[in-house]
C-alpha cells in the first residue's frame, strides 16, 4: 500500500486480472446457455435433439481434456484405480449425463429466465440430499431457509406467463440428478482423497457420460435423425457451440485456480440477473413483476445460505487448526514421555536423497480474493501439495503426484539443512551446514541455475522462514544462527532484498549471565515463526527464548531498521526431562556431556553445531572471534564452556604428543589383519573395530595418528576408535 492509503500498481494489476477472470467466466457462461437454447428452441435454429447435443459436447470435450492431459500435459492426470474408477466415477458420470440430458431438453420448452429462477432450488435439493445420505446434519434453521427460497421459487412460477409442467418436470428433475452428484462427489471422492478440476473431470467423467447417453440416443432420438433427410450436420454452429462449452469449463478451472470458489459463487449471482434481463430485452420473454419478487426472494435465501456455509467452514478451518496443534503436542508429550500412542499408516515413501534428509517443505497454493479494506487481508496461503522440497546433501524438489524430481540447486559444498518456500512458491531458501548465508532460489524448473539472492549471516543459519510475496506486499525472511541471534530482512522485491542490511533481535548479555545456568546452558533464542504483516517492513513474529528445558514464549512486532534486545526472563514453562536420560542402564548417574561432531563430520550428520564442546571440564579458554553477533550473546559462556577440536582432545587425553614431528613417526599399516590404508566398507569397519582387545585398539588408534600427522590419510574413522 503506497502513501495515501493508495493500493499500489502490482496490487491493481492483481485485482483488474481477478475482474477479468470473473468477466470471461461470466461471458462463456452466459454464450453457453444462450447457444443451447437458440439450437433447441423450435422457434429458432430448430433442433430439439437434446441428447445428440450432449453427446456432441461430450465427444468434443473428450477429446481436447485427453490432448490437454496426454499430449501437451497441462494438467496432471489423478492416479485411479479400475475399482475406484467403476466405483466412484461411474455413479457419478451416469448422474452427469441425466442432468445434461434434462436440463438441456428443458430450453425446449421454458424460457432462459424462468429457468434460471428454477436453478435457485439447487441448495435445497443439495441439503436435502445430504441430510437423506448421511451427508449433511438437520438443522431447523437451515431448514426454514430452504423453504423459503422454495417459496419464493413457487411465487416466481405461479408469475410465469410460459409455464409448462413438462418442461418445469424436466428442469427440476435435472437439478435434483446435480445435486444428488455433488453430493455423490463428497462421498466417493473428496472423502477418499480425490480432486478433480474441471480439466481431469472432463478427462475421466466426459467418456462415461458419452457411454450413458447413446443408450437413450438409439431409442429416442436416432430414429427420427435417421428419417429427416433435411438435415445436414453444420460444422459451424455445433462446432462453436462445443468450443464454448469447452472454454467455459477452463475458464472455471481459471477462475477458481486464480481467485477462489466463493468469488465464482458470487459471480454466479450476477451472470443469473443478468440472463434473466437478456431474456427480457433480447429473446423477448416475458417476464412478470411476479417472477421478479419470487425471485427476489429466493436470491435472498440463496444468498444468506451461501453466507452461513462461507461462516461455517471458516470456523471448522480455525477449530481444525486448533485441533491438529493440540493433537500434535499431545504426541509429541506422549513420546517424550514414553507412552503407547498410535501412529497413522504409512501413505507413501520415496528415496529423495542417498543421505539423510534434514528438512522440507511443501510449495503453498496462492489465493486471491475479493479486494477488501486492507489490501494485506486480500491473501491467503495454504499448502497446495504439488511441489516438495527436500534438503540433504544437495537441494531438491519433487511432484508430490508422481515423485519425480524437478529441480536440483548444486549451489550449497556443504549439506543443506533448512529448506523454506516464499508463500507465491516462486523462490526457495535456503541454507547449508557452516554456511554463514541463506540463498534464495527460483522455481521455475531450469536443471542449472545460480542462486537469485544471497543473505548473508555472521554465524550459519539453523532455521529460516519466509512471509509475503514477492513484487506484491514484498518478502520478509527470519532466520536463526548458530549463537542464537535472530534475523529479519525485508524488500518489496528481489533485488531489494538482496541488497537489505539484516534487523537482528538478540538477548540482552547481562540479563543472560544473571539466569542461573542449567546443565552448561545459556539463555538463548532458539525458534522463531513469522505470522504475519502488519505494514511494509514490518511482521508479527513468535519467538521462543531462554532455557530449553523452561522456555519463555512471545509475540512481538519485528520493524525492519530496528535492532532489538530482549530481556531473559527467569520465568518459563518447566518442560518434563525422560528419566531414562538421565540414568545408564546400571542406575548409576551419567556424565552430563553435550557433544556434537567436528566440521569434517557435520555433512552426513546435518547436526547445528560444527565443533566438539565439552561443558563440564572447567578448562576456561576465551574464544577470539571478532564476529559482531558473540558481543550480542552472554560472554560469561567462556567461563565454562572449553571448545575443542579433534587434536586438543587427542592431545588431552596423552594420546598426541605435542612434540611429535611428521618425518619422525612410523606406524605399521596393518593391525590385527586390518589394512589401514585400504577402504573399507563402514560396517566391516565398524564390526573389526569393536572387535578388538583395548590393548590393539589403542596400537591401532597410534597408528592411526600417525598417518593423520603425516597426512597419508585424513582423519581416518577417529569416531569409531573414539568409542573404542
Amino acid at each position: 500500500m503506497g502513501k495515501g492509503g493508495t493500493l499500489s500498481d502490482s496490487v491493481i494489476k492483481k485485482i483488474v486480472l481477478s475482474y477479468s477472470y470473473v468477466a470471461i467466466w461470466i461471458f462463456l457462461s452466459f454464450t453457453v446457455i444462450v447457444y443451447n437454447k437458440y439450437i433447441l428452441d423450435k422457434k429458432m435454429y430448430n433442433w430439439p435433439f437434446p441428447i445428440s447435443l450432449t453427446m456432441i459436447h461430450m465427444s468434443f470435450c473428450s477429446t481436447l481434456a485427453v490432448l490437454l492431459i496426454k499430449v501437451f500435459k497441462f494438467v496432471e492426470p489423478v492416479s485411479m484405480s479400475r475399482e475406484t474408477y467403476l466405483r466412484s466415477v461411474v455413479p457419478i458420470g451416469a448422474l452427469y449425463s441425466l442432468s445434461l440430458w434434462l436440463s438441456n431438453s428443458a430450453y425446449i420448452y421454458l424460457s432462459v429466465s424462468f429457468i434460471q429462477m428454477l436453478k435457485a432450488l439447487m441448495p435445497v435439493a443439495v441439503y436435502s440430499i445430504g441430510v437423506l445420505l448421511k451427508k449433511e446434519g438437520f438443522k431447523s434453521d437451515t431448514m426454514t431457509n430452504m423453504l423459503s427460497i422454495s417459496f419464493g421459487v413457487a411465487i416466481a412460477a405461479y408469475g410465469e406467463a410460459r409455464f409448462d409442467v413438462f418442461g418445469v418436470i424436466l428442469q427440476l428433475g435435472a437439478v435434483a440428478f446435480e445435486a444428488t452428484r455433488l453430493v455423490l462427489i463428497q462421498i466417493l471422492l473428496t472423502s477418499k482423497g480425490i480432486t478433480l478440476n474441471p480439466i481431469t473431470s472432463l478427462y475421466y467423467v466426459a467418456p462415461c457420460c458419452l457411454a450413458f447417453l447413446f443408450i437413450p440416443w438409439i431409442y429416442v432420438e436416432f430414429p427420427v435423425l435417421r428419417d429427416t433427410s433435411s438435415f445436414h450436420f453444420d460444422y459451424a454452429i455445433f462446432g462453436t457451440n462445443s468450443l464454448c462449452a469447452f472454454a467455459l469449463n477452463l475458464a472455471v478451472f481459471l477462475l477458481v485456480g486464480k481467485t477462489s470458489a466463493l468469488t465464482m459463487n458470487v459471480a454466479g449471482v450476477v451472470k443469473d440477473w443478468l440472463l434473466i434481463a437478456f431474456s427480457w430485452s433480447v429473446i423477448k420473454d416475458t417476464v412478470t413483476p411476479i417472477n421478479l419478487f419470487g425471485y427476489g426472494i429466493a436470491f435472498l435465501g440463496v444468498a444468506y445460505y451461501n453466507h452461513a456455509k462461507l461462516q461455517a467452514l471458516k470456523a471448522n478451518e480455525a477449530q481444525k487448526k486448533v485441533q491438529q496443534g493440540d493433537e500434535e503436542s499431545g504426541r509429541l508429550l506422549e513420546e517424550k514421555g514414553g507412552g503407547d500412542g498410535e501412529v497413522d499408516n504409512l501413505v507413501k515413501s520415496f528415496k529423495a536423497s542417498t543421505k539423510a534428509v534434514s528438512s522440507l517443505s511443501v510449495s503453498p497454493d496462492y489465493n486471491m480474493y475479493l479486494p477488501t479494506a486492507d489490501v494485506f487481508a486480500l491473501f491467503c496461503f495454504l499448502p497446495d501439495g504439488k511441489i516438495l522440497a527436500t534438503a540433504s546433501a544437495q537441494l531438491k524438489t519433487f511432484k508430490c503426484s508422481d515423485l519425480k524430481k524437478i529441480q536440483k540447486f548444486t549451489g550449497h559444498p556443504g549439506g543443506v539443512r533448512c529448506v523454506a518456500f516464499t508463500d507465491d512458491g516462486k523462490f526457495i531458501l535456503s541454507s547449508a551446514v557452516g554456511e554463514k548465508y541463506i540463498a534464495v532460489w527460483k522455481t521455475d524448473g531450469a536443471k542449472k541455475q545460480s542462486a537469485s539472492c544471497v543473505l548473508a549471516l555472521e554465524h550459519p543459519p539453523v532455521f529460516v522462514d519466509s512471509w509475503g510475496v514477492t513484487d506484491e506486499k514484498g518478502l520478509y525472511v527470519l532466520a536463526i544462527s548458530e549463537v542464537g541471534v535472530c534475523y529479519f530482512w525485508y524488500g518489496s522485491n528481489i533485488e531489494e532484498l538482496s541488497n537489505a542490511k539484516p534487523t537482528k533481535v538478540a538477548l540482552a548479555t547481562e540479563d543472560s549471565s544473571s539466569l542461573k545456568q542449567h546443565k552448561g546452558s545459556l539463555p538463548t533464542i532458539f525458534a522463531a515463526k513469522l505470522q504475519g504483516v502488519l505494514k511494509p517492513g514490518s511482521a508479527n513474529a513468535f519467538i521462543a527464548s531462554g532455557l530449553l528445558v523452561k522456555p519463555s514464549f512471545q509475540k512481538m512486532v519485528l520493524q525492519f531498521g530496528n535492532d532489538l534486545v530482549l530481556n531473559a526472563s527467569k520465568s518459563g514453562i518447566l518442560l518434563p526431562i525422560a528419566q531414562s536420560a538421565s540414568k545408564s542402564k546400571k542406575g548409576q548417574a551419567s556424565v552430563n556431556r553435550v557433544t556434537t561432531l567436528d566440521r569434517a563430520h557435520a555433512e552426513d550428520a546435518l547436526l547445528p553445531i560444527a565443533r566438539v564442546a565439552d561443558l563440564h571440564e572447567k578448562k576456561s579458554v576465551q574464544p577470539q572471534s571478532s564476529d559482531k553477533d558473540t558481543d550480542m550473546v552472554d560472554q560469561s559462556q567462556a567461563d565454562y564452556v572449553e571448545t575443542f577440536s579433534m587434536e586438543d582432545k587427542l592431545r588431552s587425553l596423552g594420546i598426541l604428543k605435542g612434540t611429535d614431528e611428521p618425518s619422525s613417526l612410523s606406524y605399521a599399516s596393518v593391525i590385527d589383519g586390518i589394512d589401514l590404508e585400504a577402504h573399507l566398507p563402514p560396517k566391516k569397519l565398524k564390526s573389526a573395530v569393536l572387535s578388538m582387545a583395548p590393548s590393539t585398539a589403542f596400537k591401532t588408534l597410534e597408528a592411526l595418528v600417525a598417518m593423520w600427522q603425516t597426512r597419508l590419510v585424513l582423519c581416518f574413522t577417529s569416531s569409531h576408535l573414539c568409542i573404542q
